[in-house]
């Protein structure tokens, strides 16, 4: 394809001397200690506007290649995808960069990384604004996979619908997924994390942390209310409430927050009260 990129520079002005040329001006940016190492350039430019990632290449401590990528308005092939993936792999050493047909699918551990701060990280790695990524929901066990693969297809899907690059959290349309969704599985694990990990807290612990949660949204947060309704005293409220603040991580303040809590409560009390899911 390297007469197609110059084509593509050519556009632009150049031939494909000068566009070798121009790219020479940009080694005094190149650390040349590194080796193997991907660089992300960011060139201005009164002719050409692009981004760049740079990597030489060493066998048995020779160079033997450089590799450049050109933000290009074109399908990643199998070249720009190794070089990317090299240099997810350098900023989140981490994390497992796998490559599925003519995408990257990150794994990332959540310990070291808040979950937007990895996209943050992540859309550094293009040095571009124009990439798409869908994030799944956080999950813990690596056999649910699947399941949170869909979410990150489904939110990519939206990105697409919009017509503009950028960042889509499956968090952000995880209800419209739920009301269209058919599988039963995958309906329960796209249903909000604290809901699920208060679920199955009652389900080991045989308390009622979730439909006291119900409770205390649909009175609007209300306690006296909430308590009237549970049938129990304001104490006991209070302290069932601490008890499910522990397992939180959401902020019940967010309007849209507190209604796919309430939408995912719904959910998770049909599956289960039909025994739609399979057992693990």
């Amino acid at each position: 394809d390297v007469d197609q990129e110059w084509q593509y520079l050519k556009e632009y002005g150049f031939s494909s001397i000068e566009s070798v040329d121009f790219l020479k001006v940009f080694s005094q940016n190149i650390d040349n200690s590194l080796r193997n190492i991907p660089q992300i350039l960011e060139p201005k430019n009164s002719r050409i506007r692009y981004n760049l990632a740079n990597q030489k290449v060493f066998w048995k401590d020779e160079l033997c290649a450089r590799l450049v990528l050109i933000e290009k308005d074109r399908t990643l092939n199998p070249g720009d995808l190794q070089l990317l993936r090299r240099i997810v792999l350098k900023l989140m050493p981490y994390t497992s960069v796998n490559i599925i047909q003519t995408s990257l699918v990150v794994i990332a551990r959540e310990e070291s990384e808040t979950h937007r701060n990895l996209v943050d990280i992540l859309t550094r790695a293009w040095a571009s604004e124009k990439v798409n990524i869908g994030a799944s929901l956080v999950f813990r066990d690596i056999y649910l996979l699947p399941f949170f693969y869909r979410q990150a297809e489904y939110s990519l899907a939206r990105l697409k619908q919009a017509k503009a690059p950028g960042t889509f959290f499956f968090s952000d349309c995880a209800m419209d997924f739920l009301v269209l969704e058919k599988d039963p599985e995958n309906m329960y694990y796209a249903c909000h994390p604290d809901v699920l990990c208060i679920h199955q807290a009652d389900e080991t612990e045989k308390t009622e942390f979730l439909k006291t949660l119900a409770v205390y949204l649909s009175c609007e947060r209300n306690i006296t209310h909430a308590a009237k309704e549970l049938f129990i005293h304001r104490n006991t409220l209070i302290y069932r409430l601490k008890k499910i603040n522990e397992m939180l991580t959401a902020d019940l303040d967010d309007p849209y927050t507190r209604d796919y809590i309430r939408f995912s409560i719904y959910i998770v009390r049909i599956l289960t009260g039909q025994n739609s899911l399979k057992k693990k």
